[in-house]
C-alpha cells in the first residue's frame, strides 16, 4: 500500500522523464480532425450527443448490482462471506462507491477503448485489498513473445512501473489485435470534430445577432474574369 501511495503521490519529477501530466496533456490534446478542430476525450465530452451516450451506457452498467456468486452446480447464491463481494458490491476503494467505480471505468472504456484497474494485493496471501481505476493515459500495454501482457504505468512523479496481468484488470472495447481496445475517439474524430466546428460556427453566428458581417455588391454584370478575381480576393 505504501508503495502505491508513493507511486501515485505528488512531488517533483525528473526533467528527463515523461511525467503523468505530460501523458495526460497528450491525451487531452488529441489529434486534429479534418475540420481543423482538435479532438480528445475531454473535448469530445463537450458534444452533447457524446456526453449523453456515454452517460446512458455508463449509468446503465453502474446500476446493475455487482456480486460474487457461489455455484455448486445445482444452486447459485450470493457469496456474502467472500472477501471480494464487499469490494465490488459496496466499496472497491477508499473514495468510491461501487456505482462510482463502475461509472468511471465505463467512461474510460467508452472514450478510449480501454479501462485499467490496479488490483492492490497485500500480505503473504496476496489478498485483494482494493481496486484502483487508472487513467488510460498513464498506462501502456504490450504483448510479450509468450503472449502474456505487461502494463507500464506512469506515476504522478514521472516514475514508471511494469506490472503483470495479475496486477491489472483490463477491460477492452472492440479490438483488432485482441489485446488492446480500438481508440474510440480516433475512429470517430472527424465526425466529432465536424459537430464541434458546426456548433462553434453557429454559436459565433448567434452571438453576432444572427447577422452577416458584411455584404459586397457591385453595379452591373460581372464578367467571368472579374468574378474569378473577386472570388480569389475574398478568399485571401
Amino acid at each position: 500500500m505504501s508503495f502505491w501511495r508513493r507511486f501515485l503521490g505528488g512531488g517533483r519529477s525528473s526533467a528527463s522523464a515523461l511525467t503523468s501530466s505530460d501523458l495526460e496533456r497528450l491525451l487531452r490534446t488529441g489529434g486534429r480532425s479534418r475540420s481543423g478542430v482538435p479532438v480528445s476525450w475531454e473535448t469530445a465530452l463537450d458534444v452533447s450527443t457524446v456526453l449523453a451516450c456515454c452517460r446512458v451506457i455508463a449509468n446503465g452498467v453502474a446500476q446493475v448490482p455487482f456480486r460474487v456468486y457461489r455455484d455448486d452446480g445445482a444452486n447459485r447464491e450470493v457469496a456474502k462471506d467472500h472477501p471480494l463481494n464487499a469490494l465490488i458490491y459496496r466499496r472497491p476503494n477508499r473514495w468510491q462507491t461501487s456505482y462510482e467505480f463502475r461509472e468511471t471505468i465505463m467512461f474510460h472504456a467508452l472514450l478510449t477503448g480501454n479501462a485499467y484497474v490496479f488490483v492492490n494485493r497485500v500480505g503473504t496471501a496476496r489478498d485483494v485489498y482494493e481496486l484502483i481505476p487508472l487513467e488510460p493515459g498513464r498506462v501502456s500495454v504490450k504483448q510479450n513473445s509468450d503472449l502474456s501482457l505487461e502494463y507500464t504505468v506512469s506515476g504522478a512523479r514521472g516514475a514508471r512501473e511494469v506490472f503483470g496481468q495479475d496486477a491489472v484488470w483490463h477491460l477492452r472495447g472492440p479490438s483488432w489485435d485482441s489485446w488492446r481496445g480500438l481508440d474510440t475517439i480516433k475512429l470517430a474524430r472527424d465526425a466529432i470534430g465536424l459537430s464541434m466546428a458546426l456548433e462553434q460556427s453557429q454559436s459565433d453566428f448567434q452571438r453576432n445577432g444572427a447577422q452577416t458581417s458584411g455584404v459586397l455588391s457591385v453595379s452591373g454584370k460581372l464578367s467571368p474574369e472579374r468574378f474569378a478575381f473577386l472570388s480569389a480576393w475574398l478568399d485571401k
